[in-house]
């Protein structure tokens, strides 16, 4: 059995926009990592718990690893990159 690692990180970027995306926005919607974004999204109509139910279906397993939405705003800062790369990595 296959074990397939999933990570749902979101956000529209509107680039005429002058507000930057940080992690702050993240934050404000919740970043979840490892069993927790499982546990808080599988079932659900949503991206992640969708790849989820479709991982099981196809009998093998899944491994939340990181969820992060922010709403839309402008381009992601380099910092809220990084802080995003960082959480997915450690999950890996």
């Amino acid at each position: 059995m296959a074990r397939v690692g999933v990570a749902s990180v979101i956000q529209e970027t509107n680039t005429f926009s002058p507000l930057s995306c940080t992690l702050t926005d993240f934050d404000a919607h919740g970043v979840f990592e490892g069993p927790a974004a499982g546990e808080a999204f599988a079932g659900t109509n949503t991206e992640l718990g969708g790849a989820l139910a479709q991982i099981a279906e196809a009998g093998e397993t899944g491994v939340p690893l990181v969820r992060a939405w922010s709403m839309s705003s402008g381009r992601l800062t380099s910092e809220t990159l990084v802080a995003l790369t960082e959480r997915l990595q450690r999950q890996i």
